[in-house]
């Protein structure tokens, strides 16, 4: 199977000659001269002067070797010869006419002889007699480029009035919807601006693509910087990820509302939004942890959740459990529910879809039984009654509400009561009880607001589902060299969780 490969592109197929050369290429200077203050998106590309000037290049650069045209194309070659396997390559031209002309030559190159262009990755060998002992290793390479905004990054570029805001505000945008337009299974940086690295090295960490370059010094080798384990706070992450959501007009009023206003400044500092012209627009950071939520949300930040399952596990497992008349259940939890095959809940839950259309109702997040021999029913046969368990970050109290609606419309057998448990992680500046105070102020909040609530609500009783809503704090220790935290989520891990309920 190809590879697919990711290179940006600059100009060094047009300047990396030897002095001892420039007479035989005087018409570079042409190019530069008309070329290098132009936009791409300024510029008839179809312009007869641009092509002959094209054509007349090509010419003096066919015959060259690969190490004196391009980094590109000694990159692009290198890799080939390291994956040992064919591979697709897509350029990604700067907005500039060099660079789109750059990209052109560099095609142009490779598919001189054939298309696609065949490689030696190593020689054939051959015995004393001359006898061929070892076929050559061959792999072909797919070059990809259109002028097109799928190739060229509006906005990157250094030149002309106004120059710096477009990088940041268009330039920096356009290469992220680039790189994941065409998802790429290996990034090469070797040609165009050194701006762009830092956006592609977090890109290729966070996706866990590999990252390649020709060293300037050492031409000669490839070099390969390998995936970290490194990823975004998911807690953080799903803080953030209902203001990144909305359109930019719209962060700063949803910010402005008192209950977020803490998070403006973290999220500033951060550098993940930042302000201009009285409105807040997400960065290019922003837009990377935007986009990689979206990605890995319904996964990555699970991880999280089911900690807090855990944690409501010791918890229920250590306390019996109230019920809202005053009875106890002496708990026998369990949270085995989200790895079970969906035969085992058919004596529980309807699995044809319901009117949400959504197959994420049915799982259960944790359960609560009254008796023992209940824990590893298939549900076939309950003793006893049971509690059900929906836990979700308090920013995400809505689509708590959501799925637990979709849980009860699939109910063949329904609990005796249903908790929708949210939990908020800790302000490092306040008190554990301003904490607990700010969330619970949060949540009476998002109680008043939401339109669903209130149908949810009367959905239960109709099905003489007691729906109680709980919360509790992620308490993180601020990491410091003094205290000697290493991670601030340990005393969290390490201490029973603390239940509170909400009277709404």
């Amino acid at each position: 199977m190809s590879k697919k490969v990711i290179t940006t592109v600059g100009t060094s197929i047009l300047t990396n000659w030897d002095a001892n050369k420039q007479s035989q290429y005087e018409s570079l200077e042409d190019l530069v001269f008309f070329a290098k203050s132009e936009k791409e998106t300024n510029f008839d590309l179809s312009n007869e002067d641009y092509n002959e000037l094209k054509n007349h290049v090509f010419g003096i650069i066919k015959n060259e070797i690969p190490n004196e045209i391009s980094a590109e194309i000694k990159s692009i070659l290198a890799i080939a010869e390291e994956v040992g396997a064919d591979i697709e390559v897509y350029l990604l031209a700067t907005d500039t006419v060099l660079s789109v002309l750059a990209c052109e030559l560099i095609k142009d190159w490779f598919y001189q002889k054939s298309e696609p262009h065949e490689h030696k990755t190593s020689p054939e060998e051959k015995d004393a007699e001359g006898n061929i002992t070892k076929e050559a290793q061959k792999v072909n390479i797919v070059i990809h480029f259109k002028q097109d905004d799928t190739h060229i990054c509006r906005g990157l570029n250094v030149v002309g009035e106004g120059a710096g805001d477009d990088f940041k505000e268009k330039g920096f945008f356009s290469l992220i919807d680039n790189i994941e337009e065409h998802k790429p299974d290996i990034l090469c940086f070797s040609g165009g601006y050194k701006a762009i690295i830092p956006i592609i090295t977090i890109m290729g960490q966070l996706k866990g693509i590999p990252l390649y370059c020709i060293y300037e010094d050492d031409e000669s080798s490839l070099i390969e910087f390998g995936n970290l384990p490194v990823g975004f706070d998911w807690v953080k992450a799903e803080k953030y990820y209902d203001f990144l959501n909305l359109p930019d007009k719209d962060i700063l009023s949803e910010i402005q509302k008192t209950e977020f206003n803490n998070i403006r400044k973290e999220m500033i500092d951060y550098k993940i939004i930042e302000e201009k012209e009285s409105v807040y627009k997400k960065t290019a950071l922003g837009t990377i942890l935007y986009k990689f939520i979206q990605e890995t949300l319904p996964t990555a930040s699970q991880v999280m959740g089911f900690y807090i399952e855990l944690k409501l596990l010791e918890y229920y497992s250590r306390k019996e459990y109230k019920l809202k008349g005053g009875n106890k259940i002496y708990c026998y939890p369990s949270t085995r529910t989200n790895t079970r095959r969906e035969d085992e809940f058919s004596e529980l839950m309807d699995y044809n879809t319901n009117e949400l259309n959504q197959k994420a109702n049915r799982e259960i997040d944790l359960f609560i039984f009254e008796k023992l021999e209940d824990r590893n029913t298939n549900f076939k046969t309950l003793h006893g009654g049971f509690v059900t368990f929906e836990c979700k970050p308090l920013n995400r109290f809505e689509d708590a509400l959501l799925q637990s609606y979709g849980q009860l419309l699939n109910f063949k057998k329904t609990p005796k009561e249903h908790c929708i448990f949210l939990y908020q992680e800790n302000d490092f500046k306040n008190s554990y009880d301003q904490n607990l105070n700010r969330a619970k102020s949060i949540l009476s909040t998002k109680i008043q607001k939401s339109e669903r609530f209130e149908t949810v609500k009367q959905a239960f009783l109709q099905k003489n589902v007691t729906l109680r809503i709980m919360y509790s704090l992620v308490v993180r220790n601020q990491v410091t060299k003094k205290n000697g935290q290493e991670n601030e989520y340990m005393e969290f891990m390490k201490s029973l969780i603390y239940v509170r309920e909400f009277d709404y």
